[in-house]
């Protein structure tokens, strides 16, 4: 009698067919059961194997080295995993007949089972990935079902905080804003910094600039005004960025001098544009002193000028000897002599007083 080949089958499954990462940093366990079958009579002495290719998830998911075994009622069943970046589950079935009187054939053995316990790290992506075992016979092989296990990252967290330079500064100055950036977690679309400078009396005054940034390769990151208006963009690459470092946007304004003594808040805001990332804001306030104004001055009318006289010359001065002759017209004119070189009578006079002396 010729028996019917024999049917084989391996169901396989996932204890957790979605895994839910959470943002405290920590590895969520998982873990495959692999279960073959047989129906109809087998060989004694066959080797049956069984193998899967385990997926790494881009190194996200790591396998423990001892896989959890149950042994099939007809037979032993040994299994490893083998590889590091690549791992394999390799394991092999010999079975025997616990039946006296069929010591060549076993009819529809228990196989057992194959446990492997695997970790889905803390920062693994939003994702998921398929997994496909492959039972042996002889020259027949037969796959598994196909398992999918989705991991769900936690949304990145955002954070902004805005800073100035000098909180105190007079109107007609100039100042500068800083924000200090920061990302946890996937990002897999564009985040978007913006920061309205507070109209009519703050302005930028020159381009921004982006320091301290580790960007992941094919990300982009820049920043551009309109209006008044900074915006920055960083853009990832199509693989995703896990906790970018995007550094200091540091943004240098103008306050105009006619800004009255006053205490101006400004606003700037970090937004994600597709993963579920919180908008997040940051303010700071920047006191203005109003400008000096000089006050205005009426002009005095200048006093008149005035010419100096021209000084009288200085008199030659006279040594009056201590014996006057007298008597006679010569004392008279000797007399007439010292009242002109004094000064108390012209030279005219003078000659005119002699005249008249010496006709008298």
């Amino acid at each position: 009698v010729t028996s019917a080949p024999p049917v084989f089958s391996v169901l396989k499954t996932a204890a957790q067919t979605t895994v839910s990462l959470s943002g405290g940093g920590s590895p969520v366990s998982d873990s495959y059961t692999l279960a073959p079958t047989v129906t109809g009579w087998v060989d004694t002495g066959t080797t049956l194997t069984l193998t899967d290719p385990l997926p790494s998830y881009g190194g996200y998911v790591t396998y423990t080295s001892a896989p959890v075994v149950t042994q099939p009622t007809s037979g032993t069943l040994g299994c490893t995993i083998v590889g590091t970046s690549s791992q394999v589950l390799n394991c092999t079935y010999s079975l025997y007949s616990d039946n006296e009187s069929t010591p060549t054939q076993v009819l529809s053995p228990t196989m057992g089972s194959v446990l492997v316990n695997f970790t889905v790290a803390a920062n693994a992506p939003t994702g998921s990935f398929d997994n496909i075992a492959t039972l042996g016979y002889g020259t027949t092989s037969v796959p598994s079902d196909q398992v999918q296990v989705n991991v769900t990252a936690p949304a990145p967290v955002l954070g902004i905080v805005k800073t100035v330079l000098s909180p105190s500064v007079t109107a007609g100055s100039t100042d500068t804003y800083s924000l200090a950036l920061s990302v946890s977690g996937w990002v897999f679309h564009p985040i978007v910094i913006s920061d309205a400078l507070p109209q009519p009396y703050v302005a930028e005054q020159g381009s921004p600039t982006i320091t301290g940034s580790t960007l992941p390769s094919g990300s982009q990151f820049s920043c551009s005004v309109s209006n008044e208006t900074v915006t920055c963009t960083f853009t990832p690459p199509a693989a995703g960025a896990y906790s970018p470092v995007l550094g200091t946007v540091t943004i240098p304004v103008a306050i105009a001098g006619d800004t009255p003594a006053s205490v101006i808040t400004n606003t700037a805001s970090a937004a994600d544009t597709g993963d579920n990332a919180t908008t997040v804001q940051s303010s700071v306030d920047l006191t203005v002193a109003a400008g000096v104004v000089a006050p205005s001055v009426t002009p005095t009318t200048a006093a008149p000028s005035v010419t100096p006289t021209t000084a009288a010359p200085a008199l030659p001065s006279v040594a009056v000897p201590s014996t006057v002759p007298t008597g006679g017209h010569f004392g008279t004119r000797w007399f007439y002599m010292l009242l002109v070189f004094t000064g108390l009578i012209g030279v005219e006079t003078g000659r005119r007083l002699v005249r008249r002396r010496r006709s008298a």
